[in-house]
Formats: structure tokens, C-alpha cells, sequence
């Protein structure tokens, strides 16, 4: 399973990608996440997974990404573009 911690400090997961015939013409797929207790929480563009204002990280260890929670919210937005960039290099 991968967990996505959004800006607002909430988690998800990815429960699918929808690559249908719109998501092809527009040239990126859409993901569906839910909440951790299986509710829809939202539908975003790929893209919105690099976007530091959307996803801060992105973790297959939901653990990791609840130790983060308090951090980033006392350290601000700093945090959040160290572990974007961290993202993109792996």
C-alpha cells in the first residue's frame, strides 16, 4: 500500500489510477485516494503528487509518514520542500 501525506497533514492512500481515454488526451492519469479508514478523500493529477502545495511525501510505511506529521506542522513549510526535493531524487 502507499500512503501520501498531504499539506494539510492528512493521510491517504492510493486506492487507484484511472488511465481511461480522458487521462490519456489530457497526457496524465488521475489517482483516487481514500482515507485510512476506506472513505474517498480525493481525486488528484499526477503532477499534484510533485507539488510541494498538494504532497509533502510520499512513503510505502505509514509509521514513517505519521512521525512526520508533528514535525512538519512545528517547522512550517521548510520541512515540507526538504523532503519534496528528497522525493525527487530517489
Amino acid at each position: 500500500m502507499i500512503y501520501i501525506l498531504f499539506s494539510d497533514l492528512s493521510i491517504g492512500t492510493i486506492k487507484s489510477i484511472c488511465n481511461c481515454g480522458k487521462c490519456k488526451e489530457r497526457g496524465q492519469v488521475e489517482i483516487f485516494i481514500d482515507e485510512l479508514n476506506g472513505e474517498y478523500k480525493d481525486c488528484i493529477k499526477f503532477s499534484d503528487l510533485f507539488d510541494k502545495r498538494e504532497v509533502i511525501a510520499i512513503s510505502e510505511n505509514l509509521e514513517a509518514l505519521k512521525e512526520m506529521q508533528p514535525i512538519i506542522n512545528n517547522s512550517g513549510n521548510t520541512v515540507a520542500i526538504f523532503l519534496q526535493q528528497k522525493l525527487l531524487e530517489e
